[in-house]
């Protein structure tokens, strides 16, 4: 097997020799591995660069993270966005307070806490009925936060 990067993000994988498609104890095959390996490899960078984003402030680029396929990424993207508290990504975190992932909507409820802005009030009122308790509580945090500004 050789493995080499091709460009910034592509690893480029060739494999030789017989077996690889036959299955192990666990049920896997080699060439299964191999094509799941650059989807774990995405989603791996793909929270290392939120962080740095976080770091240059780049508000634009962490609102297109809010959807990533995964949601670990996505949380991470809500939180980044409440740290840097700016105005611009509001709208798009209220949209996160829909998300399917409890831990997004309950992180999106604190991102707007923190930033304060008046348009997430009938969102956060919305979530205060979402039917997960840590959702509920971050909501009327947030509520709080906003109309006590």
């Amino acid at each position: 097997m050789r493995l080499w990067r091709g460009g910034r993000s592509r690893l480029l994988v060739l494999a030789k020799g017989d077996g690889l498609g036959k299955r192990s104890a666990a049920g896997s095959s080699f060439v299964d591995l191999l094509w799941e390996a650059p989807r774990r490899c995405a989603i791996r960078m793909s929270e290392r660069n939120v962080q740095e984003l976080q770091e240059e402030g780049d508000v634009h680029a962490l609102i297109r993270a809010l959807e990533n396929e995964d949601h670990g990424v996505r949380r991470d993207a809500v939180e980044a966005l409440g740290k840097i508290g700016d105005a611009r990504a509001v709208e798009a975190l209220i949209a996160r307070l829909q998300d399917f992932y409890g831990e997004v909507r309950q992180a999106a409820a604190e991102a707007l806490g923190k930033i304060g802005d008046a348009r997430a009030v009938e969102r956060l009122t919305v979530a205060l009925k979402d039917s997960e308790a840590e959702v509920r509580e971050a909501a009327t945090e947030a509520l709080a936060k906003v109309r006590g500004r």
